[in-house]
């Protein structure tokens, strides 16, 4: 099941928009569902026809159980079934991610090729596994 919705507007010199999904799948396989919602934002102000400012809002969140791998033969016979050991532990990867970022154009450096803004951006991700490898998470911010 896939659900989205989103809203947008300009009301002198602000404007907005704003998106969000869902999403849910049972997975084909046992021990496979995966969840995941998203959030995408962006908010501008326009001090001059030259220059504005804009702020943007992107969040994520996923799950996601972990059926595993299965041999040849329990797939031709089940393809269905989900690794054992997997379904004992629990096996899932979740990740949530939360990114800032702000852009600048200032009206005494624009044009129309990009030079001339200033963008400032930060990530915060955090990783939960349940499984012997799970990924490598890290928090970044550049200036």
């Amino acid at each position: 099941m896939k659900t989205q919705t989103s809203s947008g507007g300009a009301y002198g010199p602000d404007d907005y928009f704003i998106t969000a999904s869902a999403q849910r799948e049972d997975g084909y396989r046992e021990h496979s569902r995966t969840e995941t919602e998203r959030l995408n934002a962006n908010f501008g102000y326009q001090f001059s026809p030259d220059a504005e400012t804009r702020f943007y809002i992107n969040a994520g969140r996923w799950r996601a159980e972990i059926p595993g791998e299965v041999t040849k033969r329990a797939t031709l016979t089940n393809p269905q079934a989900a690794n054992p050991t997997f379904v004992l532990q629990n096996q899932q990867r979740n990740i949530d991610t939360i990114r800032l970022a702000n852009k600048d154009e200032p009206a005494f450096r624009r044009d129309h090729r990009g030079a001339g803004h200033k963008t400032t951006w930060a990530v915060a991700r955090s990783c939960g596994a349940r499984a012997a490898n799970g990924p490598s998470c890290s928090v970044a911010a550049t200036p």
